[in-house]
């Protein structure tokens, strides 16, 4: 009975052990068969052969899909192709072929040399040397297993933000690309079986390539406006009059442009609305707002928002960018009441006028007691 168990046992190991080794050999069987295959480290070139060098490597380029063109402020995505325009230009003999055997190693290294052109494992990332323009880098870098040659790759897409100041014109971002390629590959023969892989009949060894390439974006022109000066504060309970100069510092004029001020409580005004006129690049036009404060107004700076509508070059109306006008709220000043002064000087010319009364009456009383016997 024990003989019997452990013969059972034994029978089911070497069906287990005939399957691992069936498996490890299926393993083996597809992943060495092809040229891409980098399972295994490539051995020394004492155990290949070499009968072709071909000539060719990866030629990747860049397209951008879309307009390249974005405005100051503006959050958008930059989408870019990836093209491979990588060819062969041509093969040399390394090694005559004497037997049939060799003349068959010597077409399949040919075929597989022919793959030189395939960029593997590409890594795409995009950066800008300006702090103006920024990227989410958490969405990078962008990979790809292959790209043959004569193939675009799939849309990549990049987030980007341009800042509000920055001048118009054209900037370059960088595109960087991190990929390799099967350099060399060199025939076997099946002397690398007492490395333990006898199925792999080539050997492949890669290239590793950095590339840069430059890709350009333009910022759109046009006007923009900055407070330049302010004239005037204002005065709790009353109304003033603050007169703030816009100055265009784009570099497109800006034609028949209003100025809009934003008031909120304790601050009003009737004339929100005044007219700019044209300004050209450089120069500036003053608008006065008359501004009333309420009397129990906090005494403090204040700062209103403003903005400028005008015609753009295409005819149509484009509003700017919020502009910041800072006001300053004061005490109210003491002012002398004309009516209460009226009243006092009278008063006051009652008075004097009682008094010299009295005077005289005093004086002819005592002129009269003299003159008495």
């Amino acid at each position: 009975m024990i003989k019997q168990c452990k013969s059972g046992n034994i029978g089911r190991l070497s069906l287990v052990v005939l399957v691992s080794i069936l498996f490890i050999l299926l393993i083996f069987a597809v992943n060495c068969s092809s040229a891409n295959a980098k399972e295994f480290l490539p051995p020394a070139v004492e155990y290949t052969s070499n009968f072709y060098r071909v000539h060719g490597e990866p030629d990747i380029s860049v397209s951008v899909i879309g307009d390249t063109e974005f405005e100051r402020g503006e959050t958008a995505q930059v989408k870019l192709i990836l093209s491979n325009k990588g060819k062969v230009h041509g093969f040399e003999s390394l090694k005559s072929v004497n037997t049939t055997d060799e003349h068959q190693m010597a077409v399949k290294e040919l075929e597989y040399g022919f793959q030189r052109t395939t960029a593997q494992g590409i890594k795409v990332s995009l950066v800008s040397p300006s702090e103006a323009i920024t990227l989410d880098s958490s969405t990078q870098p962008h990979t790809i297993d292959n790209l043959y040659a004569g193939v675009l790759s799939e849309p990549l897409s990049f987030p980007i933000t341009i800042s509000k100041n920055i001048p118009a014109g054209m900037y370059e971002l960088e595109l960087l690309l991190l990929y390799e390629y099967p350099k060399s590959i060199r025939t076997t023969d099946g002397k690398t079986a007492i490395m333990g892989t006898p199925g792999v009949e080539h050997a492949v060894y890669y290239e590793s390539v950095e590339k840069t390439i430059k890709v350009p974006i333009f910022v759109q022109p046009d006007a923009r406006f900055v407070v330049d000066d302010i004239e005037g504060t204002l005065e709790a309970g009353s109304t003033s009059v603050i007169n703030v100069t816009y100055k265009n510092i784009g570099e497109l004029p800006a034609k028949d442009s209003v100025a809009r001020l934003i008031t909120m409580k304790p601050l009003s005004t009737d004339s929100s609305m005044q007219y700019l006129g044209t300004i050209q690049p450089g120069d500036s036009s003053v608008a006065s707002f008359k501004i009333d404060a309420d009397r129990d107004s906090t005494i403090k700076k204040y700062g209103l928002d403003s903005e400028i509508r005008y015609t753009g070059e295409d005819g149509s109306f484009v509003l700017s960018d919020k502009v910041l006008v800072d006001v300053v709220l004061e005490e109210p000043s003491v002012h002398l009441n004309l009516t209460r002064i009226s009243f006092a000087g009278i008063i006051v010319i009652i008075l004097f006028l009682i008094i010299k009364s009295r005077r005289n009456s005093q004086l002819e009383q005592d002129q009269d007691s003299e003159n008495e016997p």
